[in-house]
């Protein structure tokens, strides 16, 4: 479960970001492509759901297995913080202002 402390540092750190990055930019007005940048700002910390629900379902998955983790958990693991860290580096782009 070593996945869960990265993915929320990968999720803080991301939703702060945006935030600066908005703030750097004086809160510009982003179009109807750009709403993931402004659901970051103000609901960004719901995203810790994801965390969340993989605990969830790889506790559901692994049941009272005693053998360790199995290869299904490992990697979507690794792919939900590939996920995360992909979506948080689009959104800090969409925030960056333009010049």
């Amino acid at each position: 479960m070593v996945f869960v402390p990265i993915q929320g540092v990968v999720i803080v750190h991301g939703v702060i970001s945006v935030g600066v990055f908005m703030k750097i930019s004086g809160y510009p007005e982003f179009d109807k492509s750009r709403s993931g940048v402004m659901f970051m700002r103000h609901a960004g910390f719901l995203i810790l759901l994801v965390p969340a629900a993989w605990v969830w379902l790889t506790v559901w998955y692994e049941g009272t297995s005693q053998s360790g983790p199995k290869v299904p958990t490992i990697s979507t693991g690794v792919l939900v913080v590939l996920y995360l860290v992909l979506f948080f580096v689009d959104s800090v782009k969409a925030a960056t202002p333009v010049h």
